[in-house]
């Protein structure tokens, strides 16, 4: 009991965080810091918000002029493939973001939506063996809807009140 009171007596009076940097004198730093940050974090997420929908817009458009030349699909397995992928999409959202944000973080969470969707990307223009081809076009699906969704969820954090996060949401 007594060695276990020293350690806890030597974590309270050791400087962590904000304490550590503030007792050296560099919060200017870290104002400097932030500001950097708050200005470009919007435009930057911004882009990201634009290639995920844009990646999402394109995989459709294109799945649809090419399924039919290059894998046989009529309408009724685009349409099939369609509702497939926007059902998982939704699954994402609803199940799988929640799991991933809790234990990688938001930023994590959308590198990994972004690198789903350019592995699903490539490989579903690459790769027409089914069933991997349908694997690419879910995981292309499945990387957006996580990319977005941490996206929005990132605007929000770092939106400042609610006309901002509104705006910057729009």
């Amino acid at each position: 009991l007594g060695g276990q009171g020293s350690v806890d007596s030597e974590r309270a009076s050791a400087p962590t965080g904000k304490q550590g940097s503030a007792s050296i004198g560099r919060p200017g730093r870290e104002a400097a810091e932030g500001a950097l940050l708050s200005r470009w974090v919007h435009p930057l997420l911004r882009a990201v918000a634009l290639s995920v929908g844009w990646s999402l817009t394109l995989s459709v458009s294109t799945y649809c002029l090419l399924g039919n030349a290059l894998l046989g699909y009529d309408q009724r397995h685009l349409s099939a493939t369609f509702s497939a992928g926007a059902a998982i999409t939704v699954a994402t959202q609803l199940y799988l973001f929640p799991a991933l944000v809790k234990r990688a973080g938001e930023h994590r969470t959308c590198s990994l939506g972004l690198a789903s969707v350019a592995v699903g990307l490539v490989g579903c223009s690459t790769v027409l063996l089914q069933p991997f081809h349908s694997a690419l076009y879910f995981l292309n699906r499945i990387g957006s809807g996580v990319a977005d969704t941490a996206t929005a969820t990132l605007v929000a954090r770092y939106s400042e009140g609610k006309e901002e996060r509104s705006s910057n949401l729009a």
